[in-house]
C-alpha cells in the first residue's frame, strides 16, 4: 500500500500512474478540491487564469495528455501568441527571435557579437553559480538585463542574482559542460524531444487536474497530521489512519517540514527554508473603446530596471478571446515575486489600485475598469536558490527510508515537469517492486 500526501498536479500524475499499474494506493487531499496552484475561475463572462495559464507540452507530454484523454479539449493560442514584448526606454518593444535578431535595434551591436561569441566562449562557472552570472559570462550583462531578468521574474517570480543555474535551467547548465556552448548544445540536441506547443483547455488550466480526480483514488479534506515509522508507516489524517509501506511526498517544502517534524530519524530542517515568495495576479478588463490602442501579442515582462510597480503583464484576450466579452480587454498581471517584495506588501485595494494607475499610464486608457479580480498566493513559486541544495539532500535521505517524493521544488516546477515526473516515479516505483 502507498500513501501518497498532496493532490497537486504531481500527487494525481503519480496516482494515476499507480493505478494504472495495478498498483495499490490512497492519495490524501487536504482542501476539498484537486490541482493546487492550479486554478481556474469561470464566470458568465470571463474565464481567468489564478494559477499557471498555459502548458508547453513535447512529445512525452502530449502522450501523457492524450492517455488522460484530452486532447479533443485542446485550446490554442491566437498565433499572435509568438510575439513577446519588453518594457525598454519607457513602451513595449518586441522581443526579437530568429534572423530577426540580427535587424532589431532591441540589442546594441555589442550584444549581438556577444551571442555569436558565445559558441567559442571557452569561460567556465562552478557549482554555486547564479543564472545572471552564468548569462552575463556567456553572453552579456545587457542581455541579462533586459531579456534573462524580465523572464525570470515574469516565469518564476524569481531573482537571477539569486537562483542557481544548475537548478533552475539544467540542461544549459550541463550544455556548458558537455558541449562547451549553449547554442552547440541547442544545435547538437533540438530533435530529440521535438517541437514544443504551448495550449490551454476549454475550460481552463483546471481541466487537467480534474480529469485526473475523477480517474483516481482521493480522499479529500484529509489533511495528515504525522507520520509514525513501525513495522510500517503509519499515515495519522484527520479522515483516519493509514498503514503504508511506502509515502510519496507531494506537498510545498514547508508542508512536508510540518509532517514529517514527528520522524525522528531524520533532519529535515532544510526543509523549511525554501524560498516561496508572496505573488498576487490580478485580472483587469477595460473597454477596448477606452484604449488608445489595442495591444497584439502574448504579452509583456517588466525587467527590474524599468522601474515598473508589475512584473509582467499577459495580454490574456489576445491569446484567448473566447474568455471576455469581444468588446473588452483582459490583462493579466503579475505584482510581487522576489525582485518585487516592496510592491506585493501593500493591502489588496491599494494592489488593485497601483495595477490600475499603471496599466491606465502604460497602455493610454482612458476609460476605469469594467472587471477585475485580484487573487493573493502567500506562498507562490519556490526559488531554487542555494537553500535548496540542503532540502534536496534531505529528499535523498527520505528516499532510502521508503519516503518518495513527486514535487515542483525540486526538477522543476512547470506543469509539464510535474506531469513527467509522477509518471517517471510510478515507473520507478513498479520496478522496484518488481526486483
Amino acid at each position: 500500500m502507498i500513501v501518497i500526501i498532496g493532490g497537486g498536479i504531481s500527487g494525481l500524475a503519480v496516482a494515476w500512474y499507480l493505478q494504472k499499474k495495478g498498483i495499490e494506493y490512497v492519495l490524501l487531499e487536504s482542501s476539498e478540491r484537486a490541482g493546487g496552484n492550479i486554478l481556474t475561475e469561470k464566470t458568465d463572462k470571463y474565464l481567468i487564469e489564478k494559477g499557471p495559464n498555459s502548458l508547453l507540452a513535447d512529445n512525452e507530454v502530449q502522450e501523457i495528455i492524450d492517455e488522460i484523454g484530452l486532447t479533443d479539449r485542446i485550446l490554442y493560442p491566437e498565433s499572435v501568441s509568438k510575439n513577446r514584448y519588453i518594457f525598454k526606454d519607457g513602451k513595449y518593444r518586441k522581443l526579437p527571435a530568429g534572423p530577426a535578431f540580427l535587424f532589431s535595434d532591441f540589442f546594441s551591436f555589442n550584444a549581438k557579437l556577444s551571442v555569436f561569441k558565445e559558441y567559442s566562449n571557452k569561460s567556465k562557472g562552478d557549482e554555486n553559480e547564479t543564472v545572471a552570472s552564468f548569462f552575463e559570462r556567456r553572453f552579456s550583462k545587457e542581455i541579462v538585463d533586459n531579456a534573462v531578468n524580465p523572464f525570470v521574474s515574469g516565469i518564476y517570480a524569481g531573482d537571477p542574482e539569486q537562483m542557481l543555474i544548475r537548478k533552475t535551467f539544467p540542461q544549459l547548465f550541463d550544455f556548458e559542460k558537455e558541449y562547451g556552448s549553449i547554442i552547440k548544445g541547442f544545435l547538437k540536441t533540438k530533435s530529440s524531444s521535438g517541437r514544443r506547443v504551448s495550449y490551454s483547455f476549454h475550460n481552463g488550466m483546471q481541466e487537467i487536474p480534474d480529469q485526473l480526480a475523477k480517474s483516481v483514488n482521493i480522499k479529500y479534506n484529509s489533511e495528515v497530521q504525522s507520520i509514525e515509522k513501525g513495522e510500517k508507516f503509519i499515515v495519522k489524517s484527520n479522515s483516519g489512519e493509514y498503514l503504508a509501506d511506502k509515502v510519496i511526498l507531494s506537498l510545498p517544502a514547508f508542508s512536508a517540514f510540518e509532517i514529517l517534524s514527528t520522524l525522528a530519524s531524520s533532519e529535515i530542517s532544510p526543509l523549511n527554508n525554501v524560498h516561496y515568495p508572496e505573488l498576487a495576479v490580478v485580472h483587469t478588463a477595460f473597454k477596448k473603446a477606452d484604449m488608445q490602442a489595442v495591444p497584439n501579442g502574448f504579452g509583456g515582462l517588466h525587467p527590474k530596471k524599468a522601474g515598473l510597480y508589475t512584473a509582467g503583464c499577459m495580454w490574456s484576450s489576445c491569446l484567448f478571446p473566447v474568455r471576455c466579452p469581444e468588446d473588452e480587454f483582459l490583462l493579466t498581471s503579475f505584482v510581487g515575486g522576489s525582485q518585487f517584495e516592496q510592491e506585493i506588501s501593500y493591502d489588496n485595494d491599494t494592489v488593485r489600485q497601483n495595477v490600475t494607475n499603471e496599466l491606465k499610464r502604460v497602455y493610454e486608457i482612458d476609460g476605469e475598469p469594467v472587471f477585475q479580480k485580484i487573487h493573493r498566493w502567500k506562498k507562490s513559486i519556490p526559488q531554487y536558490t542555494q537553500k535548496i541544495d540542503a532540502a534536496h539532500e534531505v529528499l535523498e535521505s527520505l528516499e532510502k527510508q521508503d519516503i518518495y517524493h513527486t514535487i515542483n521544488w525540486e526538477g522543476g516546477v512547470s506543469i509539464a515537469d510535474c506531469l513527467k515526473k509522477g509518471k517517471a516515479l510510478a515507473e520507478k516505483i513498479e520496478k522496484n517492486m518488481n526486483k
